[in-house]
């Protein structure tokens, strides 16, 4: 594994969460690993605004039973751009490992942990987090395509239709119409079929 997708040799930006001696021990020990830690939240909101404006690549939250609604809130802080996220907690209860389920997170460590195993879950955590974006992103180009290829399929049809043309024919006229338009095939297939759909209603 290079550099570059280690630990904390790649210095990644690490925002933990979470309030007390615990938190600010993660902090220590994700400064003697080698990790940015760009910030302490103790609260959903200053979480919030820290994540927009530091864009961490890690998200380290220190979980305990008093902080269970804003563990759960976390949620909603990775709407808007998906990053891993690692729970700490000082024991296994089922209310601590639910609100981080809840969270979203995708690593739960009991503490007190090490610095070595702090920086082991969060290697591994992202490396399971990038495949998982990869899938996703090979999903949603599939989907694209797909749709992409319903309307060049519909508006061939509506070619071969309105101006007689066979189907090479109409495949040629989507080329072209795409390279004179500086548009993607797909946009220009779009709009043929919207503007058949106009003229049907009519």
């Amino acid at each position: 594994m290079s550099s570059a997708t280690r630990g904390g040799t790649a210095k990644q930006t690490v925002l933990v969460v979470g309030d007390g001696a615990g938190a600010k021990d993660l902090k220590e020990k994700l400064t003697s690993a080698g990790y940015d830690v760009v910030g302490g939240a103790t609260t959903a909101p200053s979480a919030a605004k820290l994540f927009k404006s530091k864009e961490p690549q890690v998200l380290v939250l220190n979980l305990s039973a008093e902080q269970l609604d804003t563990a759960r809130s976390m949620s909603s802080l990775t709407e808007s751009r998906r990053c891993p996220m690692i729970a700490v907690c000082a024991s296994a209860l089922q209310d601590c490992v639910d609100a981080a389920c809840a969270a979203g997170a995708c690593g739960f460590l009991v503490g007190p942990v090490t610095a070595e195993a702090l920086s082991a879950q969060i290697q591994v955590s992202m490396a399971r987090f990038n495949a998982f974006e990869q899938l996703f992103r090979e999903k949603t180009q599939i989907e694209q395509d797909l749709e992409t290829r319903k309307f060049v399929d519909r508006a061939k049809a509506v070619l071969i239709k309105r101006g007689g043309l066979t189907e090479p024919e109409a495949h040629r006229r989507l080329q072209q119409e795409s390279q004179k338009r500086r548009m993607s095939m797909g946009e220009v297939a779009r709009r043929i079929v919207e503007a058949d759909e106009i003229l049907e209603e009519r």
